[in-house]
């Protein structure tokens, strides 16, 4: 393999990386200890809200919930 093939494959898997990685979709964590009930009209807006700034979930974006429903030993983080 010469010095040009080199760089070339170089070149080729730095670029296929960048790909994957713009790919992959960004996750956020939401922990809460109160009910998801009481959150509702909240998530709602900062779901709306993520869209209106081109994230949507299931698209380019994982939302992990985690309600505790009062109970701080609940929450898995």
């Amino acid at each position: 393999m010469n010095r040009r093939d080199f760089v070339l494959l170089l070149t080729g898997a730095l670029l296929a990386t960048l790909l994957i990685a713009r790919v992959r979709p960004r996750r956020i964590g939401f922990f809460c200890t109160v009910s998801a009930d009481c959150l509702e009209p909240q998530l709602t807006v900062f779901r709306q809200a993520l869209n209106e700034t081109g994230y949507a979930q299931g698209r380019n974006l994982a939302i992990e919930y985690d309600f505790a429903d009062g109970h701080y030993t609940r929450l898995r983080y």
